[in-house]
């Protein structure tokens, strides 16, 4: 019987998979469309149904309340059902809540809309790193997975820079209908991936043992759990305040502004691909992890500060983009190796992702309270420096810890 093409052979180390890693990429990719369409649209959106903030404020950070929620209890149910069909399922759901939300006339099918594609973008975070690591060699796995984590910054900048002309061409509703034919059309793409590699992904079939979930209980989950946390809570406020900041301090126009902070969310890729680099170049994970945790609240300070110019803030706010980007890629580099089995990855992924989006529900209040309590936008860049300087000392515990190979 002839061996297949795609499993290993005895006494030869597994081969990346290089093409079914980049499609598997590029599918994550399309679900950040979904994110970067909002931002956009979300000015005509309220125009056209007479929306209050508060109503407005729900479609931005519907996501982040589901990621808050739902995070580690999808990460135990696909780890129950099998990871390959919860790949296809999250893509093509996220597609299809886009293309339900498209046909909305007012707020309620809007965010049913929404809330389909939050849960399609949340499984289809927590499987896809543990498909791609699956199919990655080890010498090359910390390098994949660093690059996996500039999926977000990716495709959400890259929709951030085309929406103005698709809504131009077709109002808010061209965006929705562009970002779901791409996921849905990726969603067909990971079918032909998944068949084709079956063989290598059966350590993420559906599990038949009784888990432990022992690995939620290791300081070192907690730990660098809590430096996503950390990141969300900084990250999502200086990028959605950004453009108000910059409209107030200055006289550029709102467009080029919305062309700024979608470059500057593009540069967050570099910090992760970065990552990739100087891991194989022999740089620790937790000094790179520090790096950016530090190196980005600094940067922070200097976004916000009241002697800043225009240079000097956009500066400042892509160098945090950049060394921020350090965070993800570290951390879903580094996560699997805490996991005991590659079928329990979702979970750790999951329960990462949950603290990440309870950062970004926090930092959305905090950040935006400080600025109204003290009148002042440099409170931001403060509260910014003190989470990431509480995230390095996390990081630095997480250190001391001993990671599986």
């Amino acid at each position: 019987m002839s061996r297949s093409n795609n499993a290993p052979t005895p006494g030869h180390e597994q081969q990346t998979a290089w093409g079914a890693v980049i499609v598997l990429y590029l599918a994550g990719c399309t679900t950040g469309l979904h994110i970067g369409k909002v931002p956009v649209a979300i000015p005509l959106i309220r125009e056209q149904w007479q929306l209050s903030l508060t109503q407005t404020g729900l479609i931005v950070s519907l996501y982040s309340i589901l990621i808050a929620i739902s995070g580690l209890l999808l990460g135990v149910l696909i780890r129950r059902l099998g990871y390959v069909p919860f790949s296809i399922i999250g893509v093509a759901t996220v597609g299809v809540g886009g293309l339900l939300g498209s046909f909305a006339e007012g707020l309620p099918l809007l965010l049913i809309g929404r809330s389909i594609e939050g849960l399609g973008w949340i499984i289809s975070v927590i499987v896809l790193p543990s498909l791609i690591s699956t199919l990655s060699a080890s010498k090359d796995r910390s390098f994949v997975l660093a690059f996996w984590a500039s999926f977000l910054p990716v495709g959400a900048g890259s929709m951030l820079l085309i929406a103005p002309q698709l809504q131009s061409m077709g109002g808010w509703q061209l965006s929705w209908w562009v970002a779901s034919a791409i996921s849905l059309l990726a969603a067909s793409a990971v079918i032909v991936v998944t068949r084709r590699h079956r063989a290598q992904l059966v350590p993420l079939s559906r599990t038949k043992v009784e888990g432990n979930y022992a690995d939620l209980t290791k300081p070192v989950v907690w730990l660098l759990s809590g430096c996503f946390f950390v990141y969300s809570f900084g990250y999502i406020p200086l990028v959605s305040y950004l453009p108000l900041l910059l409209v107030e301090t200055s006289s550029i126009s709102l467009a080029v502004v919305s062309t700024i902070v979608a470059l500057v969310m593009i540069c967050n890729a570099l910090g992760s691909i970065l990552v990739g680099v100087l891991s194989r170049k022999g740089v620790g994970y937790i000094r790179l992890l520090i790096t950016g945790l530090l190196g980005g609240g600094l940067c922070a300070l200097l976004v916000f500060a009241p002697g800043s110019d225009t240079f000097m803030r956009i500066t400042a706010a892509v160098a945090f983009s950049i060394i921020g980007g350090f965070v993800p890629g570290v951390l879903f580099s580094i996560m699997p190796k805490a996991a005991s089995h590659p079928s329990s990855v979702g979970i750790l992924v999951g329960f990462m992702m949950q603290l990440s989006g309870t950062g970004m529900l926090l930092g959305g209040i905090v950040v935006p309270g400080v600025v109204d309590l003290f009148n002042l936008w440099s409170a931001a860049g403060v509260t910014l420096f003190l989470m990431a300087v509480f995230g390095s000392v996390l990081a630095y515990f997480a250190g001391k810890h001993k990671f599986s190979p």
